[in-house]
């Protein structure tokens, strides 16, 4: 169905090509895994199959059911492909007022009789669990809500062929098992799939070949777990699951090493710990957590509520406390008001009722400029945040705006810290996808701000880039900063924080010491999953919740 034949491709003024010589098959009916590291070539290679050329110079040639994708009119693209971006704001109309309209939006277009469209709007609504949503207008949805509905209006079209780029990394655990089992029913209908993807969890779960992409070349292709556990991939800053990782910690023989939960739960089945493993937390431990005594918090929430346009209500009575030094993720259903908490934390919206202050001044009572001294906010989208006309500029204008001393020395530090500072005279636009993110984090940290807030930090970066953003955290920690953390990357906040916070429905529903809350049945419940180690402890019935591959490698005596 989809045959890509020694396909190259460059950018207009880009010496380099982005894909050098690639050629794949993929056929009716299977899903074809595309990974590799931030800039191998995974994006242009997807929007080269959805027939999106763009201003640069192709050669080769890439057929969907015998068709030339880059000759055919828009009308048959459209009717052979659909495709669903990283970025679903982006992918919006901006002309549909309600979430009903945006997914029958291409079917209008191509002139679907009403008494056809709204049967099968409603049946895809179904599937991702966006029924309650069709009133709402899109742009009032949480990000990964967006990218439900992005989902749903590309499979409402019901192509012969599907593209993903990282469709799953703004879905929480929930969204995500739908989009995965909806899946499973499009590729058994003869639909062929490509998925770029982060999360390998889900191509060995459901790809039937899976291709390394490293330098613009396909660098290995194969079966799931030969690909997604190999050495070439994690050397390659591609990535690996925390159960490989955890493998290799430990020193475990099994070839090739566990990428899933049933492949860990295999590999680890009858090992014997060898070293005294971390206290253990009963799994039933409900303690929630206690911040030490300051006398002024970094953070505080009394009883907050906040709506928009008085209607829509984000956040139902939050309380909470963050002392300074603390490093805390927030998690929650897509919709649970993560990124509404962090816009009242920011000052852009004000409660209804109750009261927010940063560093004990009252955000009602503090204007702007005077809060952004105590605290910087990451946006999750970062083209919503960056505006200068170099990366250099981008990064002082903050610290600048604030009358900080040494701005320079500020600027070289943030650079440095996000592998930037080798692009100081480039566009922020035109840099990569993964380096703007890591542009809007730089861009924060110079402000050398008590408060940092992080929204979806880990979004669209490989692991190499992760990493980094570990080594920021830790950076800021050391320097006695409190930082926030909205993710629904658990790995990342099991990792990294001191503490993990829970919303649903705008409420507070559990507060916690990491490992607490790793190992305790709230998060399962409310949330829906558990970070990749907590869940092969579960499995295991281990009676300690390791959070760390190289916890479990000195528990097994490896390390």
């Amino acid at each position: 169905m989809i045959s890509l034949n020694t396909v190259s491709y460059t950018y207009l003024g880009s010496r380099e090509p982005a894909l050098r010589d690639i050629t794949l098959d993929v056929a009716s009916g299977t899903v074809c895994g595309i990974i590799g590291p931030n800039g191998a070539g995974k994006s242009t290679l997807a929007r080269l199959v959805a027939g999106w050329e763009g201003p640069g110079k192709m050669r080769g040639s890439v057929l969907v059911g015998r068709r030339d994708i880059h000759s055919a009119s828009a009308l048959q693209r459209t009717r052979l492909v659909s495709f669903v971006g990283d970025n679903p704001a982006l992918q919006l109309t901006g002309f549909s007022e309600t979430v009903a309209e945006e997914i029958a939006f291409g079917l209008a277009n191509r002139g679907v009789p009403r008494d056809r469209m709204v049967p099968r709007v409603h049946a895809i609504s179904d599937r991702l669990g966006l029924r309650d949503l069709l009133h709402r207008p899109p742009h009032s949805l949480s990000g990964g809500e967006q990218q439900c509905v992005a989902i749903a209006a590309a499979l409402v079209q019901r192509p012969r062929v599907l593209v993903l780029d990282e469709p799953t990394t703004m879905l929480d655990p929930h969204g995500t098992e739908r989009f995965c089992a909806t899946l499973r029913d499009v590729t058994a209908s003869g639909v062929a799939v490509i998925i770029v993807e982060h999360r390998f969890e889900v191509l060995r779960e459901y790809a039937d070949t899976v291709h390394l992409l490293a330098e613009g070349t396909v660098a290995q292709s194969g079966a799931p777990r030969d690909v997604l556990g190999s050495l070439l991939a994690a050397r390659t800053g591609a990535g690996t699951t925390r159960y490989t990782a955890a493998a290799r910690a430990a020193a475990l023989s099994s070839t090739p090493p566990p990428v899933s939960l049933d492949d860990a739960v295999t590999a680890f089945a009858g090992r014997v710990v060898q070293e005294p493993p971390i206290q253990p937390v009963p799994y039933s431990d409900r303690a929630e957590f206690t911040p030490a005594a300051r006398d002024v918090p970094a953070v505080k929430l009394r009883n907050v509520h906040a709506s928009y346009r008085g209607s829509i209500q984000a956040l139902r009575g939050v309380t909470l406390e963050l002392p300074p030094g603390n490093q805390v993720a927030v998690v929650g259903r897509n919709g649970a008001g993560k990124t509404s908490l962090a816009r009242v934390l920011s000052g852009a919206l004000l409660p209804d009722i109750g009261a927010v202050s940063i560093g004990g001044r009252l955000t009602r009572d503090t204007p702007p400029h005077v809060l952004a001294r105590s605290i910087g906010f990451v946006f999750q989208n970062p083209d919503d945040q960056l505006f200068a006309r170099t990366v250099q500029e981008e990064v002082a204008f903050g610290p600048r705006q604030l009358g900080r001393a040494a701005v320079n020395q500020l600027v070289s530090h943030a650079l440095q810290a996000t592998g930037l500072d080798g692009k100081r005279d480039m566009h922020p636009h035109d840099l990569s996808t993964a380096e703007r993110k890591l542009l809007s984090i730089a861009s924060i940290v110079a402000m050398d701000t008590p408060v940092v807030v992080l929204d979806e930090p880990t979004v669209s970066l490989d692991a190499a880039a992760v990493n980094r953003v570990a080594q920021i955290l830790s950076q800021l920690r050391s320097n006695g900063r409190t930082v926030i953390t909205l993710t629904h990357d658990l790995d990342f906040a099991a990792e990294n924080c001191d503490r993990i916070v829970l919303l649903g429905g705008g409420r507070v529903a559990g507060d916690r010491a990491t490992r607490n809350m790793c190992a305790s049945e709230l998060l399962h419940e409310l949330y829906g999953q558990l970070p990749q180690l907590a869940r092969l402890a579960r499995a295991l019935h281990w009676n300690w919740c390791p959070l760390t591959a190289s916890e479990l490698g000195t528990a097994f005596g490896s390390v």
